[in-house]
C-alpha cells in the first residue's frame, strides 16, 4: 500500500494520544467549573444544565481534531480522500452547528434571567436552533454543488406567501420578541393599559394573559400591548393618591 504499517502506527497514536489528552483537560475543565459555580451560587443566575451541553458540545468538537489529523498523516486514493473529507465535513459542520445553537441559547438564556424571564428563553431556543441548522445545511449543500441560490429564492418566495397570510400572527410573534428583549413588563407586574388594570400572568408568543382587579382573565394579542402607552407599577415604590371631598354651605363653622 501507500502507508506503511509504522505510518499506520503514528497515525493512531496521534488519535489516541490527542483523544487522552482532550478527555484529561475536559475532565479537569468540568471539575473547576462546577467548583466556580458552586462558590459563586449561581443557580438562578445560570443554567447549568445549558454550560454542561455547551461544553460538551465544544470537546465533541475538538474530539474530531486528531482524527483528522492523524489521517491526513497518510496518503490515500483520490475517491477515498475526498470521502473521508466530506465525512469531516459533515461532522465539523455538525458540531460547529451544535455548539453554536447552544451558545447562543446559553447566552439568550443568560441575557432574559437578568430579570427572571428565562422561561422566554425557552420558548426561543427551537427558533434559534432551526435558523443555525438551516444555516449548517445550506452550508453542506453549498459543498456537494447544489444551486444554493436557487433554494434561498424559493424558500424566500414560500416565506413572503407565508408572511401575507399570516401578518396578525406575525405581528404577534415580533411583538413577543419585543416584550422580552426590551421589557416593558414581566409576569407578576400590575400593569393598567387603557381602561383596564391588571397582573401579568403568562406572556405567550401570541397572547399576553392579564388577571383583572375584578377577577376576570383578560386575553390580550402581543401587538396591542406594545402599541398602546402601559403604566407598570411594580417600579413604583410610592404611590399618591388625591382624594377629592366637599362641605355643603349649610353646614356649621363649629
Amino acid at each position: 500500500g501507500q502507508n506503511s504499517m509504522t505510518d499506520y502506527l503514528v497515525a493512531l497514536g496521534i488519535a489516541l494520544g490527542g483523544i487522552l489528552v482532550i478527555t484529561a483537560f475536559r475532565g479537569f475543565l468540568s471539575r473547576r467549573l462546577h467548583s466556580w459555580m458552586e462558590q459563586k451560587g449561581g443557580h438562578g443566575r445560570i443554567d447549568r444544565a445549558l454550560v454542561a451541553r455547551m461544553i460538551n458540545s465544544v470537546f465533541w468538537l475538538l474530539m474530531i481534531m486528531p482524527p483528522a489529523w492523524a489521517l491526513s498523516s497518510l496518503t490515500f486514493s483520490k475517491g477515498l480522500t475526498g470521502l473521508i473529507r466530506f465525512i469531516f465535513l459533515l461532522l465539523y459542520t455538525f458540531g460547529a452547528a451544535r455548539f453554536c445553537s447552544r451558545l447562543l441559547g446559553f447566552l439568550l438564556d443568560a441575557f432574559l434571567r437578568r430579570d427572571e424571564q428565562g422561561a422566554g428563553a425557552k420558548a426561543l431556543m427551537p427558533i434559534v436552533s432551526t435558523v443555525v441548522w438551516a444555516i449548517a445545511i445550506t452550508f453542506v449543500l453549498d459543498n456537494l454543488g447544489f444551486q444554493i441560490s436557487s433554494i434561498v429564492a424559493g424558500l424566500g418566495i414560500m416565506g413572503v406567501a407565508v408572511g401575507l397570510a399570516g401578518q396578525a400572527i406575525l405581528a404577534d410573534f415580533f411583538s413577543y420578541l419585543v416584550i422580552l428583549m426590551d421589557r416593558p413588563f414581566a409576569i407578576g407586574d400590575n400593569v393598567t393599559f387603557g381602561s383596564t388594570t391588571g397582573t401579568i400572568e403568562r406572556i405567550g408568543i401570541k397572547t399576553t394573559r392579564v388577571r383583572a382587579a375584578s377577577g376576570e382573565l383578560i386575553i390580550v394579542p402581543n401587538a396591542d400591548m406594545t402599541k398602546q402607552t402601559l403604566s407598570n407599577f411594580k417600579p413604583v415604590r410610592n404611590r399618591t393618591k388625591v382624594f377629592s371631598f366637599g362641605i355643603l354651605y349649610e353646614t356649621p363653622l363649629e
